[in-house]
């Protein structure tokens, strides 16, 4: 069996694992921010509507977490096995050949036990790598699992948040004027910028004259004398 082969495969599959985590990482982002969108703008208008989506969103956000907990547990806590370094395997060689030499007539001894050893080697490599791939494996897929879990939550929460949305009055716009004084203050220094003479009498309505103002104040004067 080639046990350099299987570790090849393996130190590839770790890759791959991460390789594979980058979708359920663009989802999950997706997914929470919809949560908070749903959670933000969400008005009660409704007593049962409510009740069913804070139920329905309750039931995403635990999916949620659900998913990053896995997520996370797919991407960290592993510690992979690698073969000696060629510097190492190079010091074992040169050892090993000496002491074949000491102490054998058969020298090419060395060479049977080096490549035993180097199959010992890569192949409990390997087994620890493959392990850690299939646990990472798992991992994602129960984070896949509850991604889809989640969005059916966000699914069932929608048509509330729909309803919610519609039957939510629009809000007026309110103007205040503020600092009358200081507005009625500026209209007369315009006044008395345009006609000082006018400016001393009472602000008038716009289009009414002043001669005009003034009979109809004389008119006014004249009826109340004439009354018993």
């Amino acid at each position: 069996m080639d046990y350099q082969k299987l570790y090849d495969d393996e130190m590839a599959g770790r890759g791959h694992a991460r390789s594979a985590a980058s979708t359920p990482v663009s989802l999950v982002t997706i997914f929470s921010g919809i949560i908070v969108i749903y959670a933000r703008e969400f008005v009660v208008v409704d007593l049962w509507a409510a009740v069913w989506f804070f139920t329905a969103l309750a039931f995403a956000a635990a999916l949620l977490l659900k998913a990053v907990y896995e997520l996370v547990r797919s991407l960290h806590g592993y510690e992979y096995e690698r073969i000696p370094t060629p510097e190492e395997l190079r010091a074992y060689e040169i050892e090993l050949r000496r002491y074949y030499a000491e102490t054998s007539e058969d020298p090419g001894l060395a060479d049977a036990e080096l490549r035993e050893w180097m199959n010992d080697r890569y192949a409990e490599a390997a087994e620890r790598n493959a392990r850690n791939n299939l646990e990472k494996s798992g991992r994602l897929f129960l984070c896949t699992k509850a991604i889809i879990y989640c969005l059916v939550g966000l699914a069932l929460a929608l048509p509330p948040f729909l309803t919610s949305y519609w039957r939510t009055p629009t809000p007026i716009d309110m103007v205040e004027i503020h600092e009358l004084r200081e507005i009625l203050t500026e209209f007369a220094d315009v006044r008395r910028a345009q006609d000082p003479e006018d400016a001393a009498g009472p602000i008038r309505a716009p289009g009414v004259s002043a001669p005009e103002a003034d009979t109809t104040e004389e008119r006014g004067v004249q009826g109340r004398q004439r009354d018993p």
